[in-house]
């Protein structure tokens, strides 16, 4: 049994995903000059490490998201992701 989800409430969950990839880059972006050229490699990929799984689940909800909103207004996804640029 599927949950039926306006539009509306699709593009706010995608907008709030949106913005919170948008403030992980930023938290990484921070780190990186926090750490300046004295970090080693092994702390760089280690924040990275850290960091990335949940980069890539925000970022597969959003494709999932986009997928079911362009469903719903009868497109292809590219014209989703056209639309919403």
């Amino acid at each position: 049994m599927h949950a039926h989800i306006s539009v509306q409430e699709l593009a706010a969950r995608v907008a709030a995903l949106e913005a919170e990839v948008e403030s992980l880059e930023k938290e990484v972006e921070s780190l990186k000059k926090e750490s300046g050229e004295h970090e080693d490699a092994e702390a760089i990929v280690k924040s990275y490490i850290k960091l990335r799984p949940r980069y890539n689940e925000i970022k597969d909800a959003i494709q999932i998201l986009t997928g079911k909103l362009a469903t719903l207004k009868e497109m292809t996804v590219r014209q989703m992701l056209d639309d919403l640029d």
